[in-house]
């Protein structure tokens, strides 16, 4: 089972990204700022395809 994690900021989900060294994708919206921690294992065109993401404007930060 994938595992998605919301943050109310880009630097709360990279801060959880590095401390507990999971790496992956974070899709931050850029109408609420709320940030997505999605698996490493996922491509970006999965990520933006995603119901959690699909028709939102926002950015992809790379996976570690």
């Amino acid at each position: 089972m994938k595992q998605y994690l919301e943050f109310e900021s880009l630097k709360d989900a990279r801060a959880y990204r590095h401390a507990h060294g999971t790496g992956g994708w974070i899709f931050t919206a850029d109408k609420t700022s709320i940030s997505t921690l999605f698996p490493p294992e996922m491509c970006p065109s999965e990520i933006l395809n995603h119901r959690l993401t699909r028709g939102q404007s926002g950015y992809l930060t790379g996976h570690q």
